[in-house]
């Protein structure tokens, strides 16, 4: 074998060794957009030149026969793979269902068939003979299926994938740009050497150059396409991007889902979200058109609680690429958070309202409420409640207390409001005023001697009275504070007139 000979090999096979790498590459780094697409290119085109690289280095008329035919595996697949990449990478991929991609591949398949077959029609290669000199070579005429059908159908569809990648040019960043372009510029370049041999314009020594330039521009175009943002992160960033207990979303200029850990994709609508736009594969999240969150606090899903933050990230110079959600669920913190704040609204001891949350949501009835909708603000304090504290202690206290709020609690109905002011005192706020309810509490609560409250340690029954003033809204006061201040004083002076009876 002549050093020429070798040479000739060699193109081929190194552009398939290439390809292999580019397959490997493409499949084992993260799934952005067009990536395993590109795959799939770098396999066909890789295949057409293992495949000439055996034709190339037989003398044998037959075998150099077959291995040309089977060359049309990778001839005949490129240009369908070719439109696949270039509507994965610039977000179309989804016009590609499975009827669409087997409608295409139709021609591809029938003209790998009549390859098998040419002898017997000479659709694909009208003649074939076999040259020794200066090199080993089959010398093809092309018949009327490669002609008519195969070549325009190949260009038409290369065409149609120049033209998708080229408006996602001029409608993507300058950070994108760049990329677009070196993928224009090599597909063009192995469109005018293809042409050029179809056409019989370039032929040295009867090779084909088409596979080896579309290995050799396919190599670049993995080494360039996906580095940087798109690319694989070092192995310790990505690490700890798999291992996070967080879910990480990245998405492109598009909202298109770049990359996303395994915890994001848990929590996605699709078992694979790669590719799919950001509020199909999460429609749970709150996002605008754009892709992004309306808000920035927490969404629910399903049963949990997540907590969101939206991160816009920048690449050379400072231009925006892209954007990530952090998503962590934040289930156990939020309801431990409402459990305290509910928490925080009642008493302890009692568990009514506390002076706070009564205050605060008895004005809140009062505002903007109509004039004919009165309400009845009861102002209760229970009598001699220090003496029975001193005579029995403050666990006695705080059991008279309890049952103070009880009792007041089950005369109230939905709408009404009871709290502890402090000490002794509680307030109830009838959301209507009902004479009915104000004299039930009391004929309940203002007695001298009323029901007892509990037992004291010694066997004693606790005796207790409470004093009770009303005022109502708006006759009374136009304010909270007001109608409190009224209450209050007619509470004292209900208190008078018992101390009255009773020294009487």
């Amino acid at each position: 074998m002549s050093a020429l000979h070798l040479l000739v090999v060699l193109l081929p096979a190194s552009g398939a060794l290439a390809m292999l790498f580019v397959v490997a590459f493409s499949f084992s780094g993260p799934r952005v957009p067009g990536r395993r697409a590109f795959g799939l290119l770098a396999a066909v085109t890789g295949f057409w030149c293992l495949a000439a690289a055996a034709e190339y280095i037989t003398v044998d008329f037959e075998i150099r026969y077959w291995f040309g035919v089977t060359a049309y595996l990778g001839i005949a697949l490129t240009p369908v793979a070719w439109l696949n990449f270039a509507c994965r990478y610039t977000g179309w991929g989804h016009f590609l269902t499975g009827s669409v991609t087997g409608a295409l591949l139709v021609i591809p398949v029938i003209t790998i068939a009549l390859a098998y077959t040419t002898r017997q029609h000479g659709l694909i290669w009208s003649s074939v003979e076999m040259v020794l000199s200066p090199l080993p070579d089959l010398v093809v005429e092309h018949g009327w299926w490669f002609h008519r059908v195969h070549v325009p159908y190949s260009y038409f569809l290369f065409a149609v994938g120049l033209v998708i990648l080229t408006s996602r040019f001029f409608s993507d960043l300058s950070a994108y740009r760049g990329q677009i372009f070196g993928v224009i510029l090599s597909a063009t370049l192995v469109f005018v050497a293809n042409f050029g041999y179809t056409q019989g314009s370039v032929n040295i020594y009867g090779i084909d150059p088409t596979p080896v330039f579309a290995s050799v521009f396919t190599f670049g175009l993995a080494v360039s396409l996906f580095k940087g943002f798109l690319g694989t992160a070092p192995l310790s960033y990505r690490e700890v991007f798999m291992a996070s207990g967080e879910g990480v979303i990245m998405l492109d200029m598009h909202a298109r889902i770049v990359d996303v850990n395994p915890v994001g994709a848990a929590l996605s609508a699709f078992a694979e979200p790669l590719e799919h736009r950001l509020e199909h594969a999460f429609p749970w999240l709150p996002l605008n058109q754009e892709g992004t969150m309306v808000t920035q606090d927490v969404a629910q899903h399903s049963a949990a609680i997540y907590a969101l933050r939206q991160l816009v990230l920048t690449g050379a110079g400072g231009a925006p690429v892209g954007s990530a959600i952090m998503i962590r669920e934040v289930t156990a913190e939020h309801h431990e958070r409402s459990a305290l704040q509910e928490l925080a609204r009642f008493d302890g001891l009692t568990k009514v309202l506390n002076r706070r949350a009564f205050l605060e949501a008895t004005t809140e009835r009062l505002a903007d409420r109509p004039e004919e909708w009165p309400i009845t603000i009861l102002f209760i304090d229970l009598d001699d409640f220090k003496g029975i504290n001193d005579q029995f202690g403050h666990r006695m206290g705080d059991k008279v207390l309890t049952e103070t709020a009880r009792r007041i609690e089950q005369l109230l109905r939905p709408g009404d409001l009871v709290g502890r002011l402090g000490g002794d005192e509680f307030a109830v706020a009838l959301d209507r005023a009902d004479d009915t309810i104000a004299d039930a509490l009391m004929d309940r609560l203002n007695r001298r001697i009323a029901e007892p409250h509990g037992n004291a340690p010694n066997g004693e029954v606790v005796e207790l009275s409470s004093s009770i003033g009303a005022s109502i809204w708006p006759k009374d006061g136009d304010s909270l504070e007001a109608l409190l201040d009224a209450a209050d004083k007619r509470m004292y002076l209900a208190k008078e007139r018992l101390r009255s009876v009773s020294t009487g």
